[in-house]
């Protein structure tokens, strides 16, 4: 069942033209046509998906009464909000993810045990936020280098 769910979003996203289309150099399509489309939403639409998730992660969390914690799927949103926001925004919005987390937890909240787990929390949440922008800045480069070879192939095989 994966492979025929993975097979239709791959034909999705390739209808919708955000595969990216094979060069000089090449290209290897390791099934990350989704990810691909996500990468090519514009900021502002990364923005809005991610504040949705926040909030529907939010919501469950407050609204689910099990004695389990939701607050691991900030991570989901904050993958999404490091690949367009700097450095200190993604700081602010792990920050914003940590209280939520915290607020809606259905643990209480001590001294002793409450600052060592905001702490992780937050380091959890903003390493994610980390790794997502220098994945996506070098994501950028690793594109420009690409271009630059394919344009000086090009040249070399018109000269």
């Amino acid at each position: 069942m994966g492979a025929a769910v993975a097979g239709c979003f791959g034909r999705i996203a390739s209808q919708v033209g955000c595969v990216s289309r094979p060069g000089v150099v090449g290209h290897h399509g390791g099934g990350s046509e989704v990810l691909s489309f996500l990468l090519r939403l514009s900021r502002t639409r990364l923005l809005f998906v991610a504040t949705t998730l926040i909030l529907i992660v939010a919501l469950i969390d407050w609204r689910v009464d099990l004695n389990v914690s939701f607050g691991f799927l900030y991570l989901f949103p904050m993958l999404i909000v490091g690949s367009c926001l700097p450095r200190w925004q993604v700081a602010v919005v792990g920050g914003l993810c940590t209280v939520l987390a915290e607020v809606f937890d259905p643990f209480g909240w001590e001294a002793t045990a409450g600052i060592p787990r905001d702490i992780f929390m937050f380091a959890a949440f903003f390493g994610t936020g980390l790794f997502a922008h220098e994945s996506a800045k070098n994501r950028q480069l690793t594109e420009q280098h690409v271009r630059e070879v394919e344009q000086e192939a090009v040249l070399r095989r018109d000269a």
